[in-house]
């Protein structure tokens, strides 16, 4: 991902990674708090019926005692967990990236990582209409056009620094 300077101060555009053909043998799951309902939801064993490329988990960052623990209880050959604190690390390779519906989810596609998304609403998304939602589909996903997305969620973010000065303020204004 480039951010390039624009005209305006402190207002850059975004240029996401381009997906590639020659993605890495690696798929990745990123997981909320609950690592368990990972297990039991069988989204584990679900991936493997589908490929046989490595697993690997990655917790939420604020979530370590869970992954102690799960270190002695993932039982699934070529499945581990990661402990990059960098979730580009993580992507760096990946085939896919396969979320409930988190914030991963977002650098993965801004990553060039296609993502498969498993929330039964995924119109509750902010990614949901360039998330791939077949989980059947995870050895060909859908490799959807994203600047328009990029763009979009790009204006609805904004610093409390921005909030508070009134920059985003003097932004919207001019729309309402």
């Amino acid at each position: 991902m480039k951010f390039l300077e624009t005209k305006l101060k402190n207002n850059y555009l975004i240029q996401h990674d381009n997906f590639e053909d020659n993605r890495g043998s690696f798929k990745r799951v990123f997981c909320q708090k609950n690592f368990q309902n990972l297990i039991q939801n069988k989204t584990i064993r679900q991936i493997k019926q589908i490929t046989s490329r490595k697993i690997i988990l990655r917790p939420h960052p604020g979530d370590r005692k869970t992954m102690v623990r799960l270190q002695n209880e993932i039982k699934y050959a070529n499945v581990e967990l990661s402990s990059n604190p960098d979730i580009r690390v993580d992507l760096a390779n990946s085939w896919a990236t396969v979320v409930f519906n988190s914030s991963p989810g977002v650098a993965s596609l801004i990553n060039g990582v296609p993502v498969f998304q498993m929330d039964v609403r995924p119109d509750y998304s902010m990614y949901g209409e360039v998330a791939n939602n077949d989980i059947t589909t995870l050895e060909d996903p859908v490799l959807y056009e994203r600047q328009g997305w990029l763009e979009r969620i790009a204006m609805c973010h904004w610093s409390f620094d921005e909030l508070k000065d009134g920059t985003a303020w003097n932004y919207m204004r001019n729309y309402i």
